[in-house]
C-alpha cells in the first residue's frame, strides 16, 4: 500500500467495518469521531473526469453509476446479518478483500502520478 494511505483510508474502514458486523451504535461513534473527515464531498463532476466520461452528459451517466452500484449487492445485508457473529473465516475473509480493494486504490492512485 503506498505510504500513508492506511492512515487516510482508516476512517472509512472502521466505517464500513461498523456496518458489515451491524453495529448502529459503533457507526454512530465512527461517524461522530471522523466527522471532519467525512464532510468533504467530491462533486459527481470530478468522478465523471476521473472515470473519463467522454458522453453529452458525464455528469448524468456518473449519477447513474453511482445509482447502480448503490443498489448492488455489495451494500445489502444478509436476513439476520445483526444477529450473527462474525466467523474467523468470515473475518479473514473480509480482511483480505479489503486488503486487495485498498491495493486497487493504491494502483489507481499510483496510475494518476
Amino acid at each position: 500500500m503506498q505510504k500513508g494511505m492506511e492512515k487516510a483510508l482508516r476512517p472509512y474502514f472502521e466505517l464500513t467495518n461498523a456496518v458489515c458486523i451491524g453495529e448502529l451504535e459503533l457507526f454512530r461513534s465512527v461517524a461522530e469521531k471522523f466527522s471532519s473527515t467525512f464532510i468533504s464531498r467530491i462533486s459527481l463532476a470530478d468522478v465523471a473526469k476521473k472515470l473519463r466520461l467522454d458522453s453529452a452528459n458525464p455528469v448524468a451517466d456518473e449519477e447513474s453509476i453511482a445509482a447502480k452500484a448503490i443498489r448492488v449487492g455489495a451494500l445489502r445485508f444478509p436476513p439476520n446479518s445483526h444477529k450473527e457473529k462474525e466467523s474467523t473465516e468470515k473475518r479473514r475473509k473480509r480482511q483480505q478483500q479489503e486488503q486487495e480493494l485498498a491495493k486497487h486504490i493504491a494502483e489507481e492512485d499510483d496510475d494518476e502520478f
